[in-house]
């Protein structure tokens, strides 16, 4: 059963029992954002360069973490989840204006292209904003557990969500103009769900009064001097770090690759797309998730980091060899099962790591990181693509996040 026992502590089943209903949403937006980047490109004439501008851009905006963090510093704690809905999700309303005169005049592909990075970008403030939340409200004895629990449900409708709209596309491509509105609905109603949980007294984030753009320029200024000093006193959470840049490194390489790869080189249909990202890869994520959240509570973070790693490797290096459909499913149970551990680690280990009340500022840490390579590994993975072949960036994808890998052993090594 996905419900929590008695054993679990009485304010994280009161927040697990409201927070389950936002995932289910989420995972609906998940699933039809999923496959924003292949539509692009196979319906709106983006070209490669799009695809690494959809994963680059809107990450690159997390740079800016800080700021948001302070104009939503004006707002009620559990209200600002609300204003990031809006601000994420409102946009991609706008979407139902692209038919096939947009589409033709150009305008079409850069409406579509805008609304998913404005997408993105608030994620910006809405990872760290929900990782405090998560701090505050879950115990970190059952955090693994019950974040595990809360994917797989997200997961489920992910799956639903993604195969619809891929059905749906190769019928019509222009269905797209009513499955982009209805994940922005989804969204505006995760977002809505989760602001009315109230948090645990002892674990709300302090934040600086909003005072206008000057507070915003302040607020970004004393995160970077709290980034240094959080990487300089604490080294594991550094190393930690290095780990997750040269992963990333790789990942982000690869990841607009991979839809250049499904377009150009395999020709797969949405269906045949969706089958890959929007079954095989969910089925899996959510079965290992569920079986390994509990691991994670017993033999930490960085040891499950370490195997995410290892096993993300091993995809890397099979992508060269895919000629299929069928082939790229079985990649993508594989990739599923390494995601669903990167997951963990990606979402826990910045809070595993932070002493009491500092779990937003050391995800905001993690946060700035991956802006910092959002910069230019994608782009670079789309040039090396034109250079060296598809095949042969998974090929250095895999030698980057191999070296994470042992960067994570070494670490667990070390006595905490």
């Amino acid at each position: 059963m996905l419900v929590p026992d008695r054993s679990v502590p009485r304010v994280a089943r009161y927040t697990w029992a409201r927070q389950w209903k936002a995932e289910l949403y989420a995972g609906a937006v998940d699933g039809i954002l999923g496959i924003a980047s292949f539509t692009a490109m196979r319906s709106l004439g983006a070209t490669d360069w799009i695809a690494a501008l959809f994963v680059s851009i809107g990450q690159i905006l997390w740079l800016l973490a800080p700021m948001w963090e302070a104009a939503f510093a004006r707002f009620q704690i559990r209200q600002a989840f609300l204003w990031m809905g809006m601000a994420a999700n409102a946009p991609m309303l706008l979407v139902a204006f692209v038919d096939d005169d947009a589409v033709r005049q150009g305008w079409g592909l850069w409406l579509f292209a805008a609304v998913i990075i404005v997408a993105a970008a608030v994620d910006a403030a809405y990872v760290p904003h929900r990782s405090a939340l998560a701090s505050a409200n879950y115990p970190i004895a059952v955090r693994g557990k019950l974040f595990a629990m809360l994917s797989v449900l997200s997961r489920i409708t992910a799956i639903a969500a993604a195969k619809v709209s891929g059905w749906l596309l190769d019928a019509d491509f222009l269905w797209l103009r009513v499955l982009f509105p209805v994940a922005a609905i989804c969204g505006l109603l995760e977002h809505w769900t989760i602001s009315r949980i109230h948090w645990h007294r002892d674990g709300r984030p302090k934040v600086r009064t909003w005072g206008g753009m000057s507070t915003a320029l302040a607020a970004s200024a004393d995160a970077w001097r709290e980034t240094g000093r959080i990487l300089r006193e604490d080294r594991a959470f550094f190393v930690y770090e290095i780990g997750f840049l040269l992963y990333g490194f790789g990942f982000l390489m690869s990841n607009p690759v991979i839809s250049i790869f499904a377009v150009h080189d395999l020709h797969l249909k949405y269906s045949e797309w969706t089958s890959a990202i929007g079954l095989a890869q969910p089925i899996a994520y959510a079965v290992t998730i569920l079986a390994f959240g509990r691991a994670l509570d017993r033999f930490g973070v960085v040891k499950t980091t370490a195997a995410a790693f290892g096993l993300l490797t091993v995809f890397f290096s099979l992508m060269p060899l895919v000629e299929t459909a069928r082939q790229l499913n079985a990649c993508f149970l594989l990739f599923g099962i390494t995601m669903a551990l990167v997951n963990l680690g990606w979402t826990l280990g910045p809070i595993s790591f932070a002493p009491p009340g500092q779990a937003r500022s050391y995800t905001t840490v993690h946060v700035l990181f991956v802006g910092i390579r959002s910069t230019a590994a994608p782009f670079l993975g789309v040039w090396l693509s034109r250079q060296i072949g598809t095949r042969s960036v998974f090929v250095v994808s895999a030698a980057l996040v191999a070296l994470g890998c042992l960067t994570m052993l070494r670490l667990s090594r070390r006595p905490r």
